[in-house]
């Protein structure tokens, strides 16, 4: 890949070709051997289910259009009040039952038969009492079978959704299940993914939380920008080929970093700035644009900062308030840390490159000491 910026490069073949991105230089940092299992396909990462609402924000939040050509809506039962279901049916068939009479049953003893006549084909009335009691257990069956023959009999209650429906629609009921208007749907939108309707809500909460913010707000829309750039440059330091896909790059030369985290507080953000290296992204970013640039010839504004836009995965708007959003930007001291770290880095990546060694943890056994969160004094 020649260096440059490049704007129709798909989130995917970005992530498959060549170059060290930030995540690469994360697993050399973790240890060579964990780059070189992924490079190799040894170890397959599978996105977690916080990655997959991460990349769908990102899409909805910066890149809408795509968003919606790739997802819909989930369907509302609430706007299908008439769609029926499981016990929707049995209560029709109940209903429906109340008109019919039932068949009788031909089993049991004589006395049993008769009365079985008397009560439910004459009504109680015993007129011909003596005339069926001098009757054969076979005729009186007779008369039972001609008598049902009149008889609707009772629909029955028991059974799949499918098989209820059937018996309904048989007796003229009309009306739309609840599963097929869902499979309809899906077969309308073949090929997009329908959101579950509690991702979608939060995914909604979580872009309205965001427009809410004053300087979110601002930092999206008063400049500007492009989504999902890809940028390549040779390292001058050790000549590798290195890229990064910033998610909001500003004309004006800023480049906005998207992250969905459980805690955007200014002391909960800073700890994911420490656990995720995010002060190593900030410099390896801002230096990746203006090397790309740069060695591609490419006239651009000057890459003036690295802004983090962090948003809470329950974040949404409060009485008019955005609730879980902070903006945020590196003191020089983090992004000096962050650099000297990217540095060592690509080192370590040049050196097992050129010697083909990609070692793990250490090989010898290590003593370890509890961390210092962990050590109690005596007192304690």
């Amino acid at each position: 890949m020649n260096p440059g910026i490049y704007e129709n490069i798909s989130n995917e073949d970005y992530h498959g070709g060549e170059g060290i991105s930030k995540s690469g230089l994360d697993l050399i940092a973790k240890s060579p051997a964990h780059y070189k299992a992924v490079i190799d396909g040894i170890t397959v990462r599978e996105p977690t289910k916080a990655q997959s609402l991460g990349t769908a924000f990102h899409e909805l939040l910066l890149e809408p259009d795509l968003f919606w050509s790739k997802h819909v809506e989930p369907l509302k039962r609430d706007d299908y009040p008439d769609a029926k279901q499981s016990a929707d049916l049995v209560e029709m068939i109940n209903e429906l039952n109340k008109t019919r009479l039932p068949k009788l049953i031909l089993t049991g003893s004589k006395d049993e038969l008769v009365g079985r006549i008397i009560t439910e084909i004459h009504g109680n009335d015993t007129t011909d009492l003596e005339t069926f009691q001098g009757m054969k257990g076979a005729d009186l069956k007779t008369v039972i079978m001609e008598a049902n023959e009149s008889r609707q009999g009772l629909l029955k209650t028991s059974g799949s959704t499918e098989d209820l429906a059937k018996t309904l629609r048989e007796n003229g009921a009309e009306f739309k299940l609840w599963s097929e208007i869902k499979e309809e749907y899906v077969t309308a939108n073949e090929g997009k993914t329908i959101l579950e309707e509690e991702m979608f809500y939060q995914l909604i909460n979580m872009r309205d939380a965001v427009y809410a913010h004053p300087s979110a707000n601002k930092l999206l829309t008063k400049v500007p920008g492009k989504a999902e750039v890809s940028a390549y440059w040779q390292d001058p330091e050790t000549g590798e080929l290195c890229r990064v896909r910033p998610d909001w790059w500003r004309e004006d030369g800023y480049i906005v970093d998207l992250k969905t985290t459980t805690d955007a507080s200014p002391e909960g953000f800073a700890k994911s700035v420490a656990n995720w290296r995010y002060h190593v992204q900030a410099p390896y970013y801002m230096e990746g644009m203006t090397y790309a640039a740069m060695q591609a010839e490419i006239e651009i504004s000057p890459i003036k900062g690295f802004v983090f836009l962090a948003v809470e995965k329950d974040a949404c708007v409060v009485n008019g308030e955005s609730k879980g959003v902070g903006v945020y930007i590196l003191d020089e001291d983090a992004i000096q840390q962050g650099r000297n770290e990217f540095r060592n880095n690509l080192n370590t990546y040049v050196r097992c490159s050129n010697e083909n060694k990609w070692p793990g943890y250490s090989s010898k056994v290590e003593k370890l000491s509890l961390p210092k969160w962990a050590v109690k004094s005596d007192a304690e």
